[in-house]
């Protein structure tokens, strides 16, 4: 199993607060990851996180403190003029030195160092793309700095990944690296004005691990990580919304589901009424569930309360009329599908569809499937990186 190294900061960690976690959750189905950390309180709250995760390691380093007696701070910038003395400034004839040598280099040497235990001993580091707005303190710098380094000088991959705005991105780091991981099509093309290859640059379309990185937070899209009903990357993750009336039509969307032929997990989720000493249990019982177990699809049977977690965590979402649900799906990417053979076919309202034939439906969850399987997760681009 090959191994993944994520350095991080606690700045850094917890701009996503703590979601980072996640992605290298993720890439554990696939990876030994191991996450290096400065921080105590990194530490702390991983190794709680990580408890049961077989293939996820952290490990806490501490920095170190050289001195720095006058004599080698000079010679430091003896060397720094010996390297940049052919260097000028831009459109100008005045040498780079002249202006960095005495003041931002000198000004910034730092006594924070690292020994042996900061170690490159994996296939490939992953690191945030760092901030100018953001300025991070020396030991952070020194910690991502010394690791970048020593992966480069023992030749193992070293890809960035776009935590903070593009535009703020500090300029040289994105060109030490191997490849870049972006969540964001402007920021790809950020990159490629810039001159950095197309060939790496990765942009994550797996709506899951992109918000692992993002440093927004939404409350809804925290859902996304809801791992009571485990769903593959193989499998169409399908909730169907009950209603009180058009049973025949739900029970085509069933037949729907199930001459699939792929591996599908259908949620059933229940809309709270009753008709007269009928409730709804009954009702499901009498009219659904065979027709559900025919399908052959591991089938979860879900209470009103559940509805915004089902739905962030799934891929496709059926109601036989726009309720709010469908509404919400759409509005985060999810397909969402009004099926009523009473309504008029729509392509697109604010997001959702309106189909009224079964052939459409079997087409546009299969489309479904495809789309799925052509997402770009963390695990891709890693696996494109190392070249698998």
């Amino acid at each position: 199993m090959k191994k993944v190294l994520l350095p991080i900061s606690e700045i850094d960690y917890f701009a996503t607060e703590t979601r980072i976690f996640n992605f290298g959750k993720c890439l554990s189905d696939q990876f030994a990851v191991e996450f290096l950390t400065i921080s105590e309180k990194v530490f702390e709250d991983i190794k709680q996180k990580s408890s049961g995760c077989p293939n996820i390691t952290v490990e806490f380093i501490e920095p170190g403190h050289m001195p720095l007696p006058l004599d080698f701070r000079t010679n430091l910038v003896k060397i720094f003029i010996r390297y940049t003395n052919d260097l000028l400034i831009p459109d100008t004839d005045l040498k780079l030195w002249k202006t960095a040598a005495t003041d931002d280099f000198w000004g910034h040497l730092s006594q924070c160092s690292f020994g042996e235990d900061l170690h490159a001993d994996c296939d490939i580091v992953l690191a945030p793309l760092l901030s100018y707005d953001d300025t991070p303190s020396d030991d952070v710098d020194v910690f991502y700095t010394s690791i970048i380094c020593r992966a480069k000088n023992a030749g193992v991959k070293v890809a960035g990944y776009q935590l903070y705005p593009v535009f703020s991105g500090l300029k040289l780091m994105p060109l030490m690296m191997d490849a870049l991981i972006v969540k964001m099509k402007y920021e790809r093309q950020f990159y490629l004005n810039m001159g950095i290859p197309a060939d790496t640059i990765h942009l994550l379309t797996d709506a899951r691990d992109a918000y692992s990185i993002t440093s927004i937070s939404d409350s809804y899209q925290n859902y996304r990580y809801n791992d009571q009903i485990p769903i593959s990357r193989d499998e169409l993750s399908i909730v169907v919304i009950n209603h009180t009336k058009f049973r025949p039509f739900i029970r085509q969307i069933i037949k729907a589901v199930g001459d699939l032929k792929i591996p599908v997990v259908l949620s059933f989720l229940k809309r709270v009424y009753a008709i007269k000493e009928l409730k709804e249990d009954d009702i499901i019982s009498e009219f659904y569930i065979k027709d559900i177990e025919k399908t052959g699809c591991r089938f979860y049977l879900l209470e009103p309360p559940s509805t915004v977690p089902v739905i962030m965590i799934s891929d496709v979402i059926i109601s036989c009329t726009f309720v709010a649900p469908v509404e919400l799906a759409a509005r985060y990417g999810k397909k969402a599908i009004v099926y009523n053979p009473l309504y008029d076919a729509v392509p697109d309202v604010d997001g959702a569809v309106f189909i009224n034939n079964p052939d459409d439906l079997s087409l546009a969850l299969k489309r479904a499937y495809k789309e799925k399987k052509k997402t770009v997760g963390f695990a891709d681009s890693i696996n494109a990186i190392l070249g698998k």
